[in-house]
């Protein structure tokens, strides 16, 4: 069985969402989108809806022109959000988005383990490496 097979998929106006048959969900989130809460909620309901409530590995993939605001940032480390979330891979293209990223990593403490990078190649090997 090939790893990378499409389990199942959805979008939204901001994001793609793909389960692969080795249980990760890859989020792409469209270009030039600034997240607010409302779009970070939405993401949230979609991970639910496409992994049929059962926790997965995450691995969000932003484009060079991402951003969200403070609220949305904080929102994402609530157990609300880490309830259906194994472990998260970032996935940056930019230094300030990396910067960002970093920055939730190290600051406000996320409730599962979640790493930067800067290759979806690693991003993918630490997610199927963690049990």
């Amino acid at each position: 069985m090939n790893p990378q097979e499409i389990i199942k998929a959805a979008s939204t106006t901001h994001s793609e969402f793909i389960l692969r048959n080795n249980s990760i969900i890859e989020i792409k989130l469209k270009k030039g989108i600034y997240f607010t809460i409302k779009e970070s909620k939405e993401i949230n309901q979609q991970i639910v809806t496409i992994s049929n409530g059962i926790p997965r590995k995450i691995l969000v993939e932003s484009s060079k022109l991402n951003f969200c605001d403070q609220e949305s940032r904080k929102w994402t480390t609530s157990k609300e959000v880490s309830d259906y979330i194994i472990a998260l891979a970032i996935l940056t293209k930019s230094l300030p988005q990396k910067l960002i990223a970093n920055f939730i990593v190290n600051m406000q403490k996320p409730r599962v383990p979640t790493k930067v990078f800067t290759t979806k190649k690693e991003a993918e090997t630490w997610l199927l490496s963690l049990n």
